[in-house]
């Protein structure tokens, strides 16, 4: 990131602007322990679906092992 920043510093003002502009919209808050990241937009949208699928995997679980329960 530093060498980003540095990088920035030998552009004009017109050109630090788009490049910031640009990076802020590709990039979504995504908040961890009470801490907030930014990430790309495809990244969190990434977690997003996996965290879905961990849901949807945890509620077939808690039924399966409920169905089995009442089997025994």
């Amino acid at each position: 990131m530093s060498q980003l920043i540095e990088g920035l510093s030998n552009l004009s003002l017109t050109e630090q602007e788009k490049i910031l502009q640009r990076l802020s919209k590709d990039l979504v808050p995504l908040e961890i322990n009470e801490e907030v990241f930014f990430v790309p937009k495809e990244v969190g949208e990434l977690i997003d679906d996996l965290s879905a699928q961990v849901l949807l995997l945890t509620k077939s679980t808690l039924e399966w092992r409920k169905k089995e329960k009442l089997k025994m």
